[in-house]
């Protein structure tokens, strides 16, 4: 069911739908989205790499350099995308902490938003 819920997310307020149905939020979500989104990009990245890489004709084929996949793209997005997972609840709710502002949501469900 949550997962029907999640595919039909115009159909109202997804974070009252979980707090509904007394389970609360599911901690290993973010972490799964965000390592899909790291792998993605990584991916999509190399294969960019690889299609934009037109090997020389005119260059002997043992002399011609060859393509090689870049590993630094996934650690760079791995690195951006999982500390915005962990600062921006804290920020989130340093804020609402500074301000006086009553935010209402515990830190895994700032995640999911």
């Amino acid at each position: 069911q949550r997962i029907m819920r999640v595919a039909t997310f115009w159909k109202g307020d997804f974070i009252a739908f979980c707090e509904a149905g007394g389970k609360g939020t599911d901690l290993w979500a973010p972490f799964w989205v965000t390592t899909t989104v790291v792998f993605l990009l990584g991916a999509i990245g190399n294969l960019i790499s690889f299609i934009r890489y037109v090997p020389p004709v005119v260059v002997p084929p043992e002399v011609a350099p060859e393509w090689s996949m870049d590993f630094d793209k996934i650690t760079l997005a791995a690195g951006i995308l999982y500390s915005y997972l962990v600062a921006m609840p804290c920020v989130i709710k340093g804020l609402s902490w500074l301000f006086d502002a009553e935010v209402g949501y515990c830190y895994s469900t700032l995640q999911l938003a």
